[in-house]
């Protein structure tokens, strides 16, 4: 009994050493792997980031970064490769997004992150719906107008009335110089929800653009009495003043 004890102790010491032997050869291929991607080495850096998914196959930073090393060497099979193992190792999908996004802006391409959506959404139709709403995201931060109003649309048709989306949809058209457009969105979402803040400013300054300081007044009366600042407060002090005459 004590020799079988003995051997026991033994053959777990043995596999403690062995398993603290493959942590730091880990260890130390993540850290080789991190210096080529921040020297831009992407070839290297993604054949060690392969590696390590061989050995660790259900670690999300690790698919992030396999995924910009192998978008900036524009090899989408990868890309698209590495989205589906991350899927099937039960890694979720808009963390993921998140973590490309944030390393395609540490790399100074925030186009990466754009071109791996657009592939996630034309590979894995099931995800079309978050990759869109993620798209809408990505392209309200790059002040795309035409591309706001593709992916607002997108998203507005199966929730017509989400005031999130038709505000997008308002700023993609007032960007693309449809004034017309995000006036009608804007009055549209005022009848949705009346004391939409944002919607109220915009509105109260498109008419006192427009030169109908009226309705300008009307909004941005609504606006005040729901926050109070002093810019809005100026304007409607000095504008009551001109109405009244």
């Amino acid at each position: 009994m004590k020799v079988r004890n003995r051997l026991c102790v033994l053959l777990l010491a043995l596999l403690a050493a062995v398993a603290a032997g493959e942590a730091a050869e880990y260890d130390a291929v993540a850290v080789k792997a991190g210096k080529y991607f921040g020297e831009g080495e992407w070839a290297s850096a993604q054949a060690l980031y392969e590696l390590m998914l061989a050995e660790r196959p259900d670690l999300l930073d690790t698919y992030a970064h396999a995924i910009v090393a192998s978008a900036m060497r524009a090899d989408t099979l990868r890309m698209t490769d590495l989205l589906e193992r991350s899927a099937a190792h039960s890694v979720g999908i808009y963390p993921l997004f998140d973590r490309v996004r944030e390393l395609s802006f540490e790399v100074g391409r925030a186009s990466v992150y754009g071109d791996f959506l657009a592939l996630s959404a034309r590979d894995m139709p099931w995800l079309s719906r978050p990759v869109d709403a993620a798209l809408l995201e990505y392209y309200r931060f790059r002040h795309d107008g035409p591309m706001i109003v593709e992916y607002a649309g997108r998203m507005l048709r199966l929730l017509p009335r989400s005031v999130e989306y038709l505000s997008a949809l308002a700023y993609g058209y007032m960007l693309c110089g449809d004034f017309a457009g995000a006036s009608d969105t804007w009055r549209y979402i005022l009848e949705i929800a009346p004391d939409d803040y944002d919607t109220l400013l915009y509105l109260g300054n498109y008419y006192a653009d427009c030169g109908d300081m009226a309705e300008a007044s009307a909004c941005l009366s609504r606006a005040y009495a729901l926050r109070p600042t002093p810019y809005v407060g100026k304007w409607l002090k000095d504008n009551d003043a001109s109405l009244s005459r």
